[in-house]
Parts: structure tokens; C-alpha cells; sequence
């Protein structure tokens, strides 16, 4: 105790309580739409599960106006929630129900025997007569006349919720009330036709399997998803910012050369909605959504734009649409990555280029084709590893707690395998089009992304047994967890903003 006095009276602690309170105020004064985005998710997290732990946000930092706004968002985003979900139910054992189904959407799935996932909202009358209203549910369909995706229905049936408190119907009788306008016919028609495309044209079936995960965002071969999973790239299949900034660097190198510099972001919004619109919204999504929808309009009123606040208005709209949002692991998973992405990224690259030396236009000049080659390569080693490291260390202790181990070569594959797939989705673009008018051109750029496709997969199908090393924990405590991620930001923060001097400029990621 008298050693702890002694610290907290020392020079050295009064100036790191001064680092710190200086660094969140410039982060704050920096991104506030972040901050606000994090004041309502604590309000949120108060309602779904009670704890002290999102009352220390706010602690490092100075002001009674902060302070003011901090307890207004956590009130709002507590009473939301409560109006939007007033109770959820818990059916731990299968019970009798009935209630009106709003779909959003359908998805394949395999099993023994193939079938359909409807996911939506239901209005459910339990067995004791209670009624529970706005409740996300998914109902499996097996039988080949399928229930379509534009209508309401009354559904009869039972009810279990599942270890991650998600609602699954079993599914007796579908009544449909009435027809509805809605984009779930239309999205799972489009998928179909994609499906069929690449199952035709690919001839390797993984390849084909892995390029509709790609396409559609939604992986059904078990044994591809697994292998995915053991080498740590199960986020390569959630649609996100990765293969939206795809579409956008694609389409921005055709449409350059046929539209007016000063419309081509107008034609990107487009393209971006429509693209929404096919691939549906869950959480990843639309955060890869709104967060670039902000840049593209950004661009357009000549502001600069702010990736960190757009994860704040990303983070604000989704727990708007859903409260819930906040439980969903893809949700958590993509914002603490993003964040960390951001956060940590710029410093991360600067302390590897004192080991990847960093050569300037000026050197790259006088040296000859193998030595820009091999700087080339050096450099995108040092980005690769800078993301990797950046991300991989947010998200470590949640693997953990989520999945109970972590495959440590998963950072090897991380660094390679992201570069490697945009040659593959590129490819996927001239098929399709020219698969119209030159169907035996298609034919031939399909043969070469079949061989592409399957010499990449080759490493992730069958990785080495000689780098397969895992770490494993049993148990983690998720206070810890919190704890870890609070310090862990608090440290991004600090290191980006420990002096005004320092403070960053508009740092664009999307």
C-alpha cells in the first residue's frame, strides 16, 4: 500500500495522468461521432447485460459537457433498446408457438439433406399467451415448394433458443397473410443464377464453392468453411470493407475512362447501393456500407474524411436498426478489428520500416529491375504484417473467449492469402461480362481462374502439418476481456495522439 502511495504521489504518474488526459482529448475533440457512437453502445450493453464496465469510458476524460452528453447517450441507447425489445424470450426447451413472420432473408444451407435458412422478425404468442414482439428468429425449410421471400405469414410450430441465444422455429404450418414489397425474392433469384454461373463455368467444385462464398457471402460446403476456420480466414468469407473497396477500385478503373471525373462518385453511390441491395445487411455489411458511403460523400462536399467517425456513424446507425446487433459476434468481431485497423496501423508501419527499410521514389530509380522487385515486396511485407499485427492483437483475447484456441499460423496465411483472392474476384468480372456476347473467351478466362483458384486453395485445404501451431485456453474471463480491449484502445490512443504536435490528419481508409 505505502508503494502504491508512493507511485500515485510520483512525477512519473502525474505526467502519464496528463498524457492520457491530453491524448483523449484530442482523440475526442478528433472523432467525437466515435465516441458518441461508444457512449450509446454503452447504454445499449447497460439494457442487454448490466455491468459497471461501460461506465469507464468516459474516465480519462475531462469536462462537465463530455461527461453531460456521456450520461444523455447511455440513458438513450438503455430506453431504446427497452422500446425496441421489451423482453426477449428464453425457450429452453422446445414450447408451442405461433406468430406473424416478416422474412429478410433466405440462404441455402447443406446438410444431410439440403434445405433453406429464412431469417426475419416474428411477432411470437407463446404457449402461456404472453406475446414477445420484434424477435430475430430463423426458421430451416426442407421441402422443394418453398414458402416465398415476399409475403407475410402466419407460422404454427415450436420454438428453442440456441447456445448464443438465438431463436431457431421449427416450422409447421406457413400461412401467408398478405404480399409485401421487399428485396428477399429478388436478392435470392440473383444468388441462384450466380450460383448456377460459377457451378457451370468452375470446374473445380472447391473453386467453385469458394468463389460463391466470395460472390454471395454465403459459404455452403462444410468441409470449406472448416478448413477456412482451422487456418484463422473465416473473415475472407463475410462480406465487408475488403471486397466492397474491391467493387469500388474496380469500377473506378473502368469508369474513369467513359465518366466525367466530377460524376464518377454520383456512379459509385449507385453501383455501391445496388451491390446492397444483392448481397442483403448483415452486421459486416452494412458497417463496409455506411462507412463508405461517408467517404464517397465526403469526396463529393470536398470534406476530408474521418474513417474513425465513420465507425462511429456505422456503429450508431447499426445499433439503431438493431440493438441486438451488439450480441451478434460478426459485429464485434468487424468493429473491434476496424478500429484496431485505424488505430494502431499508421504507428505499427513506422516501427517495422526501422526492420523493412522503406526506399523513397528517388532510390527506387537508380536500382534495376530484381532490387525494385524485391523492395516491392519488402514493402508489401511490411504493410501486410503491420494490418495483421494491428487487427490480431485486438482480437486475440476475443478468439479466445469465443472459440477457446487460435491457430498462431493463421498469421502467416492472413499475410499472403487477403492478395492473393483479388486476382481470383477480378477474374470473375471479364467471365461474366463477355460469357454474353464472346462466350468462348469467358470459357477461356474461367479455365484460368479455375487453375488460379485451385493452386491457391491447394496450401489452405491441406495446410502443412509442420506449421500447425494453436493456442488454447479453456476459459477466459470476459470482465478481463473488457478490461484488455479498454487498455489495448486507451494505448492506440495515446501513441496517435501523445502530443498536439502529433495529432493525426485525416487518416481515409475506406
Amino acid at each position: 500500500m505505502h508503494i502504491l502511495k508512493n507511485f500515485l504521489k510520483s512525477a512519473f504518474f502525474y505526467r502519464l495522468k496528463e498524457n492520457i488526459y491530453s491524448a483523449s482529448s484530442s482523440f475526442i475533440k478528433e472523432n467525437p461521432a466515435l465516441v458518441y457512437g461508444l457512449f450509446f453502445m454503452a447504454g445499449v450493453y447497460a439494457k442487454i447485460d448490466s455491468s459497471f464496465l461501460p461506465f469507464l469510458l468516459p474516465f480519462f476524460a475531462k469536462g462537465k459537457k463530455l461527461k453531460a452528453i456521456f450520461f444523455i447517450l447511455v440513458t438513450l441507447g438503455f430506453i431504446y433498446t427497452k422500446i425496441y425489445y421489451p423482453e426477449i424470450p428464453n425457450f429452453e426447451k422446445k414450447e408451442q408457438i405461433s406468430g406473424i413472420f416478416k422474412i429478410s432473408a433466405i440462404t441455402p444451407y447443406t446438410s444431410f439433406v439440403p434445405g433453406l435458412i429464412y431469417k426475419g422478425r416474428m411477432q411470437i404468442t407463446a404457449q402461456n399467451g404472453k406475446t414477445y414482439k420484434n424477435i430475430p428468429v430463423s426458421i430451416f425449410y426442407k421441402k422443394n415448394d418453398r414458402p416465398k421471400g415476399n409475403f407475410i405469414y402466419k407460422i404454427q410450430g415450436t420454438a428453442s433458443t440456441s447456445l448464443h441465444s438465438q431463436i431457431t422455429v421449427k416450422a409447421e404450418n406457413w400461412i401467408p397473410l398478405k404480399k409485401t414489397f421487399n428485396f428477399v425474392e429478388l436478392r435470392f433469384a440473383l444468388k441462384e443464377k450466380a450460383r448456377h454461373f460459377l457451378l457451370q463455368n468452375i470446374k473445380h467444385s472447391e473453386s467453385a464453392n469458394f468463389l460463391i462464398g466470395l460472390i454471395t457471402g454465403e459459404l455452403n460446403d462444410k468441409f470449406l468453411r472448416f478448413c477456412f476456420n482451422r487456418v484463422g480466414l473465416q473473415h475472407i468469407l463475410a462480406i465487408s470493407g475488403f471486397h466492397f473497396g474491391i467493387l469500388v477500385l474496380i469500377f473506378s478503373f473502368i469508369l474513369k475512362k467513359f465518366v466525367p471525373y466530377l460524376a464518377l462518385p454520383y456512379v459509385l453511390i449507385v453501383i455501391i447501393n445496388l451491390y446492397f441491395l444483392y448481397i442483403g445487411n448483415s452486421p459486416s455489411i452494412l458497417r463496409s456500407y455506411v462507412s463508405l458511403q461517408i467517404a464517397i460523400l465526403a469526396k463529393i462536399l470536398n470534406k476530408r474524411s474521418f474513417g474513425l467517425n465513420a465507425l462511429g456513424v456505422s456503429l450508431i446507425v447499426e445499433l439503431i436498426i438493431d440493438p441486438y446487433n451488439l450480441t451478434n459476434v460478426g459485429f464485434q468481431l468487424s468493429f473491434l478489428s476496424v478500429m484496431a485497423l485505424l488505430l494502431f496501423y499508421p504507428e505499427m508501419s513506422k516501427m517495422l520500416s526501422y526492420i523493412f527499410l522503406k526506399r523513397n521514389k528517388e532510390d527506387l530509380k537508380v536500382l534495376n529491375i530484381f532490387s525494385k522487385a524485391g523492395s516491392f515486396f519488402i514493402n508489401f511485407l511490411r504493410e501486410a504484417l503491420s494490418i495483421t499485427l494491428a487487427v490480431n492483437l485486438a482480437l486475440l483475447p476475443v478468439l479466445l473467449l469465443l472459440f477457446h484456441k487460435f491457430p498462431v499460423f493463421s498469421l502467416l496465411y492472413n499475410l499472403f492469402f487477403p492478395p492473393l483472392i483479388f486476382v481470383s474476384i477480378i477474374l470473375l468480372f471479364p467471365s461474366f461480362i463477355f460469357s454474353f456476347f464472346l462466350p468462348s473467351f469467358a470459357n477461356f478466362i474461367n479455365m484460368i481462374n479455375t487453375a488460379y483458384t485451385k493452386l491457391i486453395l491447394t496450401p489452405l485445404l491441406h495446410p502443412p502439418a509442420c506449421i500447425e501451431f494453436w493456442v488454447r485456453f479453456k476459459s477466459f474471463s470476459f470482465y478481463f476481456i473488457v478490461l484488455y480491449l479498454i487498455a489495448y484502445f486507451y494505448l492506440g490512443i495515446i501513441i496517435k495522439y501523445r502530443s498536439s504536435s502529433l495529432a493525426p490528419r485525416a487518416f481515409d481508409y475506406f
